[in-house]
C-alpha cells in the first residue's frame, strides 16, 4: 500500500513522511521496530535518502533510536525532572512508571578535596562519605552519580543503609536531610569512558550536573555530580503566574537559570 504524499505543498517530502511516522510512532510500544527504509521508501514513494532524512530527524529529537545492523527502534519515553519539590532520580523514574535501582560502585570515607571543602564550607581537615553509583531504570543504566555528604553529620551512615534512595537512609539516620538545592545542568559529549559505563555511543549528548543541597538551617550538607543520559531524560520548568510576576530581569534571588556548553573530561570519575 503506498501512502500518498502531497507534491504540491511547499513542505518538504521528507517533513510529511516525518509526520506519518509520528502518527505511526504513537500506536506503538517502547522498543518496537520500525519498517526498514527500504521499505519505507516503497511506502511513500520515494527515494531512501529521504526516509533516512525522516528517521534521522526523529533520532536527533530522541524519538527513535538506531541499532547499527538491526534497523531503527522507538526510544521509550524520557524522564521528566520536574521542580514541584526536591528532585531525586529516583523519584524521576518512579514517577514515570518505571523500576529504580543503584549499582554501587564505591563508599567511602575521605579527606574532602579542596573544590568539595568550598562547596559545603568544611575546614581543612574535614572528612566527607563518597558514595558513588550506577541508577538504573529498568535495569538499563540512566546517569552516573557521585554524592559527597558531611561525614561530621551523617558519620553513622553505613553501604548496606543505602537502598534506592540516598535521601531516604540519610532521613533514617538523621533530622538534618536535605530539604533545598541549587542544581546546575550543563550538556556535554560523552568520551570514550562515560559512554561505556553508560551504554551509549561515544560522543552522544548527555547532561553533567552538579548539586549543592542544604538542610532546613541552611547548612550544605552534599554536594553531587552526576552524568545523565540525554536520550533518557529531559527538563521540564514550568514558572507559575504567582512566581511570573515576582520575576524581574536579571533577578537571581527569584529564579537562576543558566546555560554554559562544556565537554567535561570523566578524570572526575577516576577516583574511586
Amino acid at each position: 500500500m503506498i501512502i500518498i504524499l502531497n507534491r504540491n505543498t511547499h513542505l518538504p517530502l521528507y517533513y510529511q513522511i516525518k509526520t506519518v511516522l509520528l502518527s505511526m510512532i504513537a500506536e506503538t510500544k517502547a522498543d518496537d521496530q520500525l519498517p526498514g527504509e527500504l521499505e519505507l521508501s516503497k511506502k511513500f514513494d520515494v527515494s531512501r535518502g529521504t526516509v533516512k532524512q525522516a528517521i534521522m530527524d526523529l533520532v536527533h529529537e530522541g524519538i527513535l533510536y538506531r541499532i547499527q545492523g538491526k534497523g531503527t527502534f522507538v526510544s521509550p519515553p524520557k524522564v521528566k525532572r520536574s521542580f514541584g519539590k526536591l528532585p531525586t532520580f529516583t523519584d524521576d523514574i518512579r514517577r514515570f512508571g518505571y523500576q529504580p535501582k543503584n549499582k554501587i560502585l564505591s563508599f567511602k570515607v575521605i579527606d574532602a578535596p579542596n573544590y568539595i571543602q568550598r562547596h559545603l564550607q568544611l575546614d581543612p581537615n574535614a572528612k566527607v562519605i563518597r558514595f558513588k553509583r550506577m541508577v538504573l531504570s529498568e535495569d538499563m543504566p540512566f546517569a552516573i552519580v557521585t554524592s559527597f555528604v558531611r561525614h561530621d553529620i551523617y558519620a553513622e551512615l553505613k553501604v548496606e543503609h543505602v537502598g534506592d534512595s540516598l535521601y531516604d537512609a540519610l532521613a533514617q539516620i538523621s533530622n538534618n536531610v536535605p530539604t533545598t538545592a541549587h542544581d546546575t545542568y550543563t550538556p556535554m559529549n560523552a568520551d570514550e569512558k562515560l559512554s561505556a559505563l553508560l551504554g551509549i555511543k561515544e560522543g552522544m549528548a548527555i547532561f553533567y550536573s552538579e548539586r549543592i543541597a542544604y538542610s532546613d538551617s541552611g547548612t550544605p550538607v552534599e554536594f553531587v555530580e552526576s552524568y545523565i543520559r540525554g536520550d533518557r531524560f529531559t527538563l521540564d520548568i514550568q514558572i507559575s503566574p504567582d512566581l511570573a510576576g515576582q520575576l524581574k530581569r536579571g533577578d537571581s534571588d527569584v529564579a537562576h537559570f543558566s546555560f554554559r556548553p562544556g565537554n567535561i573530561s570523566s578524570e572526575m570519575l577516576t577516583n574511586g
